[in-house]
């Protein structure tokens, strides 16, 4: 069977530059400060990130609890409620998940106070954050 040479759309090497910014949003979201992020948002990379990304930068923000970044990303216009495409975990879902650590209260009141709403139910139906 022949192998492609096609590059996938998430190969930062073969891409234009809004994917390979939205892609390096995606990465300092996990836990960059409020400079790298700002770098990247006056580059007018989407908060939201791009269409077919898995994870948006928000919700990757708000599992790594990664409080500058949320919250740059919301005064940048990003969705307090955008789900990642396959389980559909919002991002207060997923700081909700690791309620246990420090750093979580203050991104869960953060993305309530920006409109997150905790009626949300994942695919599962399972997963609702706060009740």
């Amino acid at each position: 069977m022949a192998s492609s040479n096609q590059p996938t759309p998430t190969d930062p090497l073969h891409c234009d530059r809004s994917e390979q910014d939205s892609i390096w949003l995606n990465i300092v979201a996990r836990g960059a400060g409020a400079t790298e992020i700002d770098l990247l948002l006056a580059r007018k990379v989407s908060p939201n990130g791009a269409p077919d990304d898995e994870e948006p930068p928000i919700a990757i923000a708000a599992k790594h609890l990664n409080f500058q970044a949320v919250e740059r990303l919301l005064d940048a216009g990003a969705s307090p409620n955008q789900a990642t495409r396959t389980t559909r975990w919002t991002p207060l879902m997923l700081a909700a998940f690791q309620s246990d650590k420090p750093a979580a209260p203050r991104v869960i009141e953060l993305l309530l106070e920006r409109g997150a709403d905790p009626s949300i139910t994942s695919v599962r139906r399972t997963i609702q954050p706060i009740t």
